[in-house]
């Protein structure tokens, strides 16, 4: 039984952009120093006990084979999680009980990518023929191919939308009526998004497939609360604010840890609280995870070998260090 850790503070790490991130990755946690006490041996079930969540799935199967070079005999390995790829079953069978359980067999599927461009696509005809002049053909989405290529477009604002949480109704009185009307247009076309897809949608049951991912990453931040097993975040900053928040809860458990990759020790006080600030929505780097986690990342190098790249990662701040 892992004993359990007070954690004063949140326990966040850096691998330096010069090191091989899995391979020092998964050497820090087999040394123990990802969390303290663990492993607490060398059993092949000992690793097991951990969870392990990284940016992708190519990323976990990269760290698999990682931990089979690293291992001179059979082990069981942590279980290694995909952050933007979890589904029901991940929570179900990961000691989810109760409202939580049956929350998350409740979330109505998503809709498949083919589906939803069809039906994109025929809304925006609709909306499309709305708005012909009386005479001659629609001025927007007049051929099939340019309304699916209006429907990708769309798809993509609506997916950007839901993963930055965006709030719809901050476009009312965007555009005052003494601009030209072709920008009221614009608005008007945007009430797909806003309303008569998510209309679509209720009526077939479904939701959208960033909606769920988003829905299932704040689920499994609930069921990770109070947890006591190892738990690593690995390799992402934290760019979209459900990742954020299961970020900042692993950070916080008792037996948590949350590994950086890249992050800028050296840099001076005044750059990093300026790169913090989190000024542009669209950048997300180490240095604001930190200042969100209310963590410093200085200190928390995982490999203490030589900057072999040391005079090029010097020159690279200095050219994109932020005027202050």
């Amino acid at each position: 039984m892992l004993p359990r850790q007070t954690a004063m503070k949140p326990r966040v790490f850096n691998i330096p952009a010069s090191t091989p991130f899995l391979p020092v990755l998964v050497d820090s946690l087999r040394t123990g120093k990802l969390v303290p006490g663990f492993p607490a041996s060398d059993g092949p079930l000992e690793l097991a006990r951990a969870t392990l969540y990284l940016p992708t799935r190519r990323a976990c199967r990269m760290a698999r084979d990682t931990f089979a070079r690293a291992f001179d005999q059979a082990a069981i390995l942590p279980r290694i999680v995909a952050l933007g790829d979890l589904d029901e079953d991940e929570i179900i069978f990961s000691e989810a009980t109760g409202d939580l359980a049956e929350a998350a067999l409740a979330l109505p599927p998503a809709i498949g990518p083919l589906e939803r461009r069809l039906l994109l696509a025929q809304l925006i005809v609709r909306w499309a023929a709305a708005i012909r002049p009386d005479k001659g053909a629609p001025l927007i989405a007049n051929t099939p191919a340019a309304a699916l290529a209006l429907a990708d477009d769309l798809a993509r604002l609506i997916d950007d939308a839901i993963t930055r949480e965006m709030d719809w109704k901050k476009l009312d009185g965007l555009v005052p009526d003494q601009f030209d009307k072709y920008w009221q247009l614009t608005l008007d076309f945007l009430k797909i998004a806003r309303s008569y897809w998510p209309e679509r949608l209720a009526e077939k049951g479904m939701i959208d497939a960033a909606r769920r991912r988003d829905l299932l990453i704040d689920a499994e931040t609930k069921r990770l609360a109070g947890a006591n097993q190892p738990v690593i975040a690995a390799g992402s900053t934290g760019s979209m604010p459900a990742t954020a928040k299961l970020l900042a809860a692993i950070a916080q458990l008792p037996n948590g840890a949350v590994v950086l990759p890249g992050l800028d020790t050296d840099l001076d006080e005044a750059s990093w609280r300026k790169l913090a600030g989190g000024e542009d929505p669209a950048v997300e780097r180490g240095e604001v995870v930190c200042e969100r986690l209310g963590a410093s990342g200085r200190d928390a190098a995982l490999d203490e070998r030589g900057d072999a790249l040391g005079v090029a990662r010097v020159c690279r701040r200095v050219a994109c260090q932020p005027a202050v």
